[in-house]
């Protein structure tokens, strides 16, 4: 590939990465809560999860790995249980603690649980492959010879377009925090932990209702 092309198909991807980042979902929300009552770091550190996950089903969609692409289609439905039961953990976790101090200490321990919490979240969406094959397709990439090096500027694209998201939202809510005042943030915390439970409750009831039918 031209290295012409290379840049422009890394551009692109970037964007596609940064536009799929952007719509604020469960992963967002956690990163706003914890970019206001912990930081920057914790908040960059919860996006950074979704970045990796989007990565690595990036890189499924990206080179066909039909055997990973098989096992997530045979167990979606599980992996779904697992996220909405996750997200209501998460959500139940924000509303009881709610009040907790907004200027919490960043330890190495709280730093790894961020970033897990959230990778874990995202990879159990693996609808999230269906996306990044159609992006790939729409791009092109569908010669062979070029498909591993095209493949890899693609996924390292949809990563720094997703990152850069992250940075630029965790940085302007470490911004926000310093405008708002406690009681704020708090409220804060307890709306958006509502929601997360919400999330986790109606991906839940979809999974039962798909059982039932």
């Amino acid at each position: 590939m031209h290295p012409y092309l290379s840049s422009l198909a890394f551009f692109h991807a970037m964007i596609a990465g940064l536009a799929l980042a952007a719509p604020v979902g469960p992963v967002g929300l956690l990163c706003i809560r914890r970019s206001l009552s912990r930081g920057m770091m914790a908040g960059f550190l919860s996006g950074m999860g979704a970045a990796v996950a989007d990565a690595l089903y990036a890189s499924v969609a990206a080179f066909g790995v039909s055997v990973i692409s098989g096992a997530l289609d045979r167990y979606a439905n599980l992996l779904e249980m697992v996220g909405g039961t996750l997200l209501c953990i998460i959500g139940i976790h924000c509303i009881v603690n709610h009040k907790a101090p907004i200027r919490r200490e960043v330890t190495p321990g709280s730093m790894v649980h961020t970033f897990f919490s959230t990778l874990a979240i995202t990879l159990t969406n693996p609808a999230t492959i269906i996306g990044f094959a159609a992006l790939f397709s729409a791009m092109g990439l569908t010669d062979e010879e070029g498909s591993r090096r095209g493949g890899t500027i693609l996924v390292a694209g949809v990563f720094a377009g997703s990152a850069l998201w992250w940075l630029i939202l965790s940085g302007t809510m470490h911004f926000v925090r310093h405008l708002l005042d406690e009681k704020a943030i708090h409220r804060i915390n307890l709306v958006s932990g509502t929601i997360l439970l919400f999330f986790g409750l109606a991906v839940i009831g979809f999974w039962v209702a798909g059982l039932i039918a």
